[in-house]
């Protein structure tokens, strides 16, 4: 049993001033400021410091696409086909990529993985802690939502190959198709439960989108792909968020009229495309402001993932308030990933994932200083000789 007492210890609703944070076999067992700590805990004192729940970005593409390796590997993108509802991201994972070991070092504790977004459609993502001994012990959940795209990247790369769909109104009706299809295809009652043959595995990963057993993920940028996600959305009863969303702010009502989460993504980029222009670290306090719900991405490996705090710093420095700011990168990423009940937060019967930052955890010069999940601690930055030396 551990017992860690900080002079700030990030709650729900604010922060709590020399709480005490106690976790037992990976759990969260209390949290307060008066609380009873039994004589066999283990005491660490965090005087000055900042405790938060571990960090989650919930777009990524990292243990599926790796650019830190001698060679690049993209597993992320099945381009031999437009729609490929039957891919799963589980079945690409490298568990010991380097940038899970740096996310560690960033605070973030677990990642939402998508599929890339050249596939109009293409396939389910998961859900995973950053830090385990096997994919086993990492992944949360293995079909957690599944993934759209729209706007350049599918019609660019399909047109040059002179194929469908090679414009934006192609990259609708490729998904349109696709799930008018999944309901007929429910309406024959095809399905592995009942033993009948014919078994479509795309068209079932899609039956169980409309179904509101998958939630979706709309890859969209501009303003008018978002806007035709939310016709789809409309149209066939479809729960989910927006992902990257630069031009999202500009369409903030229709999100918030239809319960629609943003997942925003990095503004670091350079604006190269026309798709790129508005990008904004003022996106998540507009959204915010007009009751949308947000999570702060990096859309990793570009930006790396473990840059997630810049993220937050940068949307609080440009508008979201700091609370806010904070929980668009723990328990809002939780929520729309579908996995609150176990993290984002501290509170008793959740998993012990939480982070230790020398200063406020929205100064840009802040560094983590540990990083637990599970209730072990994975990250330690600690000096030698006045050296930072990363152990894990």
């Amino acid at each position: 049993m551990l017992a860690i007492r900080g002079d700030y210890v990030l709650q729900p609703d604010g922060w709590l001033e020399d709480g005490i944070l106690l976790i037992d076999e990976g759990r969260i067992v209390d949290v307060g400021r008066d609380i009873d700590i039994p004589d066999s805990a283990e005491p660490m004192e965090l005087h000055g410091k900042y405790l938060t729940p571990g960090l989650i970005d919930a777009h990524t593409h990292i243990g599926i696409c790796e650019t830190e390796a001698e060679e690049v590997r993209h597993d992320h993108d099945e381009t031999t086909n437009p729609s490929t509802p039957e891919a799963r991201a589980v079945d690409a994972l490298h568990h010991k990529d380097n940038a899970l070991r740096n996310a560690c070092g960033g605070g973030v504790t677990a990642v939402g993985v998508s599929p890339g977004k050249i596939n109009v459609i293409g396939g389910s993502g998961l859900v995973m802690k950053t830090y385990g001994m096997s994919p086993t012990d990492m992944v949360m959940c293995e079909r957690a939502f599944m993934s759209f795209s729209l706007g350049e990247a599918p019609k660019q790369y399909y047109g040059s190959l002179h194929k469908m769909p090679s414009t934006r109104m192609g990259v609708a009706a490729v998904i349109r198709q696709g799930l008018v299809s999944a309901q007929e295809y429910q309406g024959r009652g095809h399905c592995r439960e009942n033993g009948r043959s014919g078994c479509d595995l795309g068209l079932q990963a899609l039956q169980e989108t409309l179904q509101g057993g998958l939630p979706c993920y709309f890859h969209a940028q501009r303003a008018d792909d978002i806007l035709t996600a939310v016709r789809l959305m409309r149209e066939f009863s479809l729960r989910g968020s927006i992902v990257l969303g630069a031009e999202s702010r500009f369409v903030a009502k229709e999100l918030a009229e239809d319960d629609i989460s943003v997942v925003v993504g990095s503004a670091l980029r350079s604006k190269l495309s026309q798709e790129d222009k508005n990008l904004s670290f003022e996106t998540g306090g507009v959204l915010h402001k007009h009751g949308v719900k947000v999570a702060l991405s990096t859309s990793a490996p570009r930006p790396p993932v473990h840059h997630l705090t810049v993220m937050a710093s940068l949307a609080y420095m440009e508008g979201l308030s700091e609370l806010d700011s904070l929980r668009a990168v723990t328990i809002n990423p939780a929520e729309i990933l579908g996995v609150d009940d176990r993290i984002g937060s501290l509170e008793p019967g959740k998993d012990a994932d939480c982070v230790v930052f020398d200063s406020h955890p929205l100064s840009l010069t802040a560094k983590v200083e540990s990083t637990f999940v599970n209730g072990t601690r994975v990250y330690a930055l600690e000096t030698d000789g006045g050296n930072l030396n990363l152990v894990i």
